[in-house]
């Protein structure tokens, strides 16, 4: 008798978690406030012709602040911002220089009284003029030389009204080539200052 026990003990034990086990799993009994049409009802809200703002079903809160974000909302801030960056560039004209030179010619002067114009109607943007130059030189030589040419860029839009503070003057030298070739028609889309939002 005692083997009989003491083979069943561990079938029964089996039984028993199989059954609390299973147990555990069992469907949840449905909510009765629940109709048919829910669906229905959720796919009228979403083609309804009501802002997220309105609709508190749909909005989201910030965790780490008071502000309500909506689903219309939640990815344009940071779309909105590069989307900006992007169309100020295409507004803005590049400056060509001659070799080792950081003077304006008549040709940089037009481009940069665009950007002026630019500039002056929409006070808010603010701007990185950025130097650089063809790899001819030494580092140091063509650091200093991207510097005067976005410096003179800097000075001549200052002349023409625009806040100094909005303009950041940054040199890269040869670091950012437009054309990585050699010889002439590379080096002179090389020789250049460039205005990118910041």
């Amino acid at each position: 008798m005692r083997t009989v026990q003491t083979r069943c003990m561990p079938l029964l034990a089996a039984g028993l978690l199989l059954m609390a086990t299973a147990s555990g799993c069992r469907t949840q009994p449905r909510d009765e406030g629940l109709t048919a049409s829910a669906p229905d009802a959720a796919l009228d809200r979403d083609s309804s012709s009501e802002s997220s703002a309105d609709d508190p079903s749909r909005q989201v809160t910030d965790p780490f602040g008071e502000e309500t974000l909506t689903e219309e909302t939640l990815g344009e801030e940071s779309f909105a911002g590069e989307q900006d960056a992007t169309w100020i560039d295409g507004q803005m004209e590049t400056l060509y220089f001659e070799f080792d030179r950081s003077s304006l010619s008549e040709t940089t002067r037009a481009s940069l009284d665009h950007n002026a114009d630019f500039l002056l109607a929409h006070p808010d943007v603010r701007v990185r003029v950025g130097g650089h130059c063809d790899d001819r030189g030494t580092v140091e030589y063509n650091l200093a030389l991207g510097d005067r040419r976005a410096s003179s860029a800097r000075e001549y839009l200052v002349l023409r009204g625009v806040a100094a503070d909005r303009l950041q003057v940054v040199s890269f030298g040869e670091e950012q080539p437009a054309d990585p070739g050699q010889g002439e028609a590379a080096w002179s889309r090389n020789r250049r200052v460039e205005f990118h939002a910041r």
